[in-house]
């Protein structure tokens, strides 16, 4: 089985309940204006919980917005963008003084508690573009485990680039599991070249991006088994050794 449809979701999921960053476009009154948001999650009713500053959104009524989000890859050293997603929704502002419970962010004066209703959603990564459906991930905020990328990209340190680019390649050539998902022709700056990124991980496997001459490809290598845990998945990459 691929892993490409949960993959898309889980990925989804974990942008819009915090582990990206998300802004939101009011098309309809003011289509070049972009308000950043500074807390974001999914609540059990599959509604988008956004906090923003006050100063920069207290001129906004309820009105629809295009909700953009971005996952950016475990790496400190280069900017790489793994995947975004785009859809559009009904903003509702909750009144002052008001907080949506379990965002873990109490009522200020500088600060907006909002829900947007989305639909669906449009993912871009490097299997392509996939529509995603919000109440296909109902639930799965509770039961997928909290990942700390932190503490994640460290375990990955330990196993060095080299090995990294060993499961990489061993992916490209089928002699362990995993999948391609991207794997094109691209020209390089050249201290982009002969390089392996890691792009996410979740309790699946992880994303490596790798970089040769002219080509970029994008694998991912699947764990043994699923990790359930933050504890597992910090197992499960430190077991890749």
């Amino acid at each position: 089985m691929t892993i490409t449809a949960t993959y898309a979701k889980n990925l989804t999921r974990r942008i819009l309940n915090g582990a990206g960053s998300v802004s939101f476009v009011p098309y309809k009154l003011d289509p070049t204006r972009s308000i950043p948001v500074v807390l974001h999650g999914i609540d059990a009713a599959g509604r988008i919980i956004v906090v923003c500053r006050a100063d920069e959104s207290d001129w906004l009524p309820n009105t629809e917005v295009r909700v953009d989000g971005v996952k950016k890859a475990l790496e400190l050293s280069t900017n790489i963008t793994v995947a975004s997603l785009h859809g559009t929704g009904q903003l509702a502002w909750l009144p002052a003084g008001e907080a949506v419970p379990g965002i873990g962010l109490d009522p200020a004066p500088h600060l907006r508690f909002g829900v947007v209703d989305l639909e669906q959603v449009h993912l871009h990564w490097p299997c392509g573009a996939t529509m995603v459906r919000i109440a296909e991930l109902s639930g799965m905020a509770d039961d997928a485990p909290a990942i700390d990328e932190l503490e994640v990209r460290g375990r990955l340190d330990a196993l060095g680039e080299r090995r990294l680019a060993s499961l990489h390649t061993e992916v490209l050539t089928g002699l362990i599991d995993g999948e391609v998902l991207d794997d094109r022709k691209l020209a390089l700056r050249k201290n982009h070249r002969d390089r392996v990124w890691v792009g996410d991980v979740d309790g699946q496997g992880l994303m490596l991006i790798g970089a040769g001459t002219q080509r970029i490809s994008v694998t991912f290598v699947r764990f043994p088994q699923p990790a359930d845990s933050a504890e597992e998945i910090a197992d499960a990459v430190a077991a890749l050794a």
